[in-house]
């Protein structure tokens, strides 16, 4: 059973993810929260809003990354109070 909030006839599932870059060993861990997201569609649709990624992926292309969908949530304000709370524990804030 999917989470989230109905937005018109589109479902919202705000999410987090871990994206890692195979090439260098770099990781990032992102939110998404926007209107009418979806997990299914990371890496479809959307990829992610950090320019570090974007370069990245210009230079060796979307092939050389792997993903994981780490949590789904039913509101946005819980997707981003866990974001900060796994970049505090990781110390990277």
């Amino acid at each position: 059973m999917e989470v989230g909030l109905k937005c018109g006839q589109v479902e919202t599932t705000p999410y987090t993810y871990l994206l890692k870059c195979i090439i260098d060993n770099t990781f990032y861990y992102g939110v998404r929260f926007e209107k009418n997201c979806h997990p299914s569609d990371f890496w479809v649709k959307y990829e992610t809003s950090s320019k570090e990624v974007k370069n990245k992926i210009k230079k060796y292309g979307k092939e050389s990354f792997i993903f994981e969908i780490r949590k789904t949530f039913t509101d946005t304000k819980q997707a981003r109070i866990w974001a900060n709370k796994v970049l505090r524990r990781m110390k990277v804030i």
